[in-house]
């Protein structure tokens, strides 16, 4: 859990407020960005077989403890509507008793027509620590709206009139997705000392996501297939789940270990297809500190109900005064989730066949080392990607055999300059792949100067630049009746491309300004280049916003 000092004016970097609080530039319906971190090679996985916009409402689940209660919030507004808001409450009752709330919300017309959108979330924990019992309550609400235009119809106009009076492939099409999730955590100490506690934990999670997707066309000659009308479309599902787990735990100083049985209850429902099964899990959590080393394991495997899916997940972090090194390994064979095993709707029907498995390695690491106090830094990174049997929707149905075998190893770079009041942060990557749909080399920068102004110094201020690089790739396809993302089947190529984004932040005390000029690049360059099928990169936007911590 982070501590909140008074010294958190706010709790970011003056240099980052910009981009803490709200998403990239966006480049794709919904307010995502397909054309810089998002290609990342990590995200590739959750690029083909999730939900693209669903996943984008992101929150803050982290814990914070502060001895005064705490308050802040941060505001944008940019062009195309876009408006970002992002508030976070603390409040420590005792030492033991502690309250998190937050709370984000992003709307945005959207580049195209029929394009806008908004989503929510909002985030509440409570923490108790007691002698004999402790309890960790965590509720999660998460709500989204997207229309869909399915990108545009014809990029010959985009010239002439832009992106906004272009015409779209979908003029009245839209969805819905809400999900929720309730947490609470048991432990029962049956040794009461300070330093030592042992006893049986207790979990149960219920989670519960419903979507829907509306359209109203001729879709005879859209779809291939209509399974129930030829002019609308009014899709759903839902999918509840119920898990509870019971084992033993064991804590000191520096150390948890817990270890037990964990039984699921699923049910899948849309229209008329329901899918319920019970599963049965051995799993397990590991956490050491010791001096400046941290490590984390997540292990769980599955006896009965999802094909014997297992997977572990490693993680070791240690700082030092000069060095830090961060390592990870992600592998594990995982079963599919039911919206990927069968699905009936009215313009796709599909049950998926064969291993329903997928096996997945993600193993790397980064090391850093600080220079002359700090003043620089220079990191190195290595990174595998490995998954033999990736399943992929080809437009029909789902199937492992296009995408045999997705391989990529990354190799990173990244030196950090501070001289005085001037500050270079860059990072090169390089990514050798057997898939085009990740660029070859990408390179992210920031340069900018950061000060006082005036004689009295107690006005800070931050300018400067953003670089962005990616190098040619292979676009997807976005089925907006699935939200997910698919192959391309006519290998759409993006050429090399370079963005840029201009910023200027104000900080007096625990109060933050800042103004962002977005996707310069738009002014010159090629306006029907895509980002992902029919949908060409977005235009130039203009974004200010305000962050400020209250105190009591």
């Amino acid at each position: 859990m982070d501590t909140i000092k008074l010294t958190n004016t706010p709790l970011s970097k003056l240099d980052s407020l910009d981009i803490k609080y709200a998403e990239l530039p966006s480049t794709f319906t919904g307010g995502l960005s397909v054309v810089g971190h998002d290609l990342n090679p990590s995200l590739i996985f959750s690029r083909l077989n999730n939900h693209w916009l669903s996943r984008a409402s992101t929150l803050d689940r982290r814990d914070y403890f502060s001895a005064l209660p705490y308050l802040g919030f941060t505001y944008s507004i940019g062009g195309q509507g876009t408006q970002f808001l992002t508030t976070q409450f603390t409040q420590a009752f005792t030492d033991s008793l502690i309250l998190n709330v937050n709370y984000r919300r992003s709307s945005s017309n959207g580049y195209f027509r029929n394009a806008a959108f908004d989503r929510s979330s909002v985030r509440t924990s409570l923490n108790r620590k007691g002698i004999f019992y402790s309890f960790y309550l965590e509720g999660l609400f998460t709500s989204g709206n997207y229309q869909h235009s399915g990108g545009v119809a014809t990029d010959t106009l985009i010239e002439t009139f832009g992106l906004e009076f272009s015409p779209v492939l979908k003029d009245n099409a839209d969805s819905r997705y809400r999900a929720g999730e309730l947490t609470l955590k048991n432990y029962f100490d049956f040794i009461e000392t300070e330093s030592f506690s042992t006893g049986v934990a207790h979990r149960t999670n219920y989670s519960i996501v419903n979507r829907k997707y509306n359209e109203i066309d001729t879709l005879e000659g859209i779809y291939p297939i209509v399974n129930f009308s030829s002019d609308t479309t009014s899709d759903q599902y839902n999918h509840a789940t119920i898990s509870n787990f019971a084992g033993l735990f064991l804590q000191r100083t520096g150390y948890y270990f817990d270890g037990g049985i964990d039984y699921t209850y699923w049910r899948f429902q849309n229209l008329s297809n329901f899918i319920d099964t019970a599963e049965i899990n051995l799993s397990s959590k590991l956490r050491l500190f010791f001096k400046k080393i941290e490590l984390r394991n997540d292990f769980k495997f599955n006896l009965a109900g999802r094909f014997n899916e297992w997977h572990n997940h490693a993680r070791i972090n240690s700082e030092f005064d000069k060095y830090n090194i961060r390592a990870w390994m992600n592998v594990g064979q995982y079963g599919l989730d039911p919206f990927r095993r069968s699905y009936l709707a009215n313009n796709f029907k599909y049950l998926t066949t064969g291993s329903l498995k997928e096996f997945r390695l993600d193993i790397g690491g980064v090391a850093s080392v600080n220079f002359r106090r700090d003043d620089f830094k220079v990191s190195a990174g290595l990174r595998q990607i490995t998954s033999p049997d990736l399943y992929v929707f080809n437009g029909d149905r789902w199937q492992n055999d296009s995408l045999n075998s997705v391989s990529i190893t990354s190799v990173s770079f990244s030196p950090a300059v501070k001289l005085k009041n001037f500050i270079l942060n860059t990072k090169f990557v390089y990514n050798l792949s057997n898939t085009s749909y990740i660029p070859g080399f990408q390179m992210f920068s920031r340069i900018c100067l950061r000060g006082k102004l005036f004689k009295a110094k107690v006005l800070s201020f931050t300018t400067g630049v953003d670089f962005r690089y990616n190098s040619e790739y292979s676009v997807m396809n976005h089925i907006p009746g699935l939200d997910i993302a698919s192959i391309s089947s006519s290998m759409v190529s993006s050429s090399s491309r370079i963005n840029l984004d201009a910023f200027v932040n104000l900080g007096l005390e625990r109060f933050a300004f800042y103004f962002r000029f977005e996707n310069i690049a738009y002014i010159w360059d090629d306006r029907i280049r895509q980002v992902v099928e029919n949908y060409p990169i977005a235009g130039a936007r203009m974004r200010l916003g305000i962050t400020w911590d209250f105190f009591n």
